[in-house]
């Protein structure tokens, strides 16, 4: 093609290939991944409806489009991207996703008393992304509401250490309390940082986690 896109050297139709991987790794996907081009003065393939097929998720993607041309390979890169979970899920005994257990202490807790440790799941397909490891630099927070307006009262009122780096598909946090308030229906909220759709009235996260107590 010359630099308009229009065929050169009596060449009127191309296929191109593509490849989906994370890191250099190549990952498995469905859909059209080899098109032709059609026969016009302007030359251009589209692709759509690229899936990946396993539970890879995490950052580092990266789309390989290969063709060849005139004697030569060429090929194009897209600049990374990462690929979000499904959602996100609390494990046992907070949340029933993973085996089950058993609170040590079911509660109620003191002000101030740490909590027993909640482990966050980021799952694909029903799933823990153990793909997500700690290279892809994904984080999950904790966020505190007011029970009755549902304001955010993190600042001043969850104590501990509230942003976890996801490491095997997994947050886990320990030593989290609540203080300065007192009673029942507070609601704790767990997010992966980076989504930007609503999951609950004032959180603007598209996956997200809660427990009521």
């Amino acid at each position: 093609f010359d630099s308009r896109g229009k065929a050169c050297c009596g060449q009127t139709q191309v296929s191109v290939q593509a490849m989906v991987s994370k890191s250099n790794v190549a990952v498995s996907t469905t859909g059209y991944l080899d098109r032709d081009s059609s026969i016009a003065s302007t030359m251009q393939i589209e692709f759509s409806g690229i899936r990946l097929a396993g539970t890879d998720a995490g950052s580092g993607f990266a789309i390989t489009f290969t063709a060849f041309y005139n004697g030569y390979f060429l090929t194009y890169v897209t600049p990374p991207f990462s690929v979000m979970p499904n959602t996100i899920a609390l494990e046992a005994p907070w949340g029933t996703w993973g085996d089950f257990a058993e609170f040590d202490d079911a509660g109620p807790w003191q002000v101030h008393e740490e909590l027993p440790a909640f482990t966050v799941a980021l799952t694909v397909l029903n799933t823990t992304a153990t793909s997500i490891v700690a290279a892809d630099n994904f984080y999950v927070g904790a966020r505190l509401f007011d029970k009755n307006s549902l304001a955010d009262i993190s600042a001043a009122s969850l104590t501990g250490t509230t942003r976890i780096l996801v490491q095997n598909g997994k947050a886990t946090f320990e030593g989290l309390s609540v203080g300065l308030v007192a009673g029942t229906g507070f609601r704790m909220s767990f997010f992966v940082e980076g989504s930007d759709e609503p999951c609950l009235p004032s959180i603007l996260r598209v996956v997200c986690d809660q427990f009521e107590e």
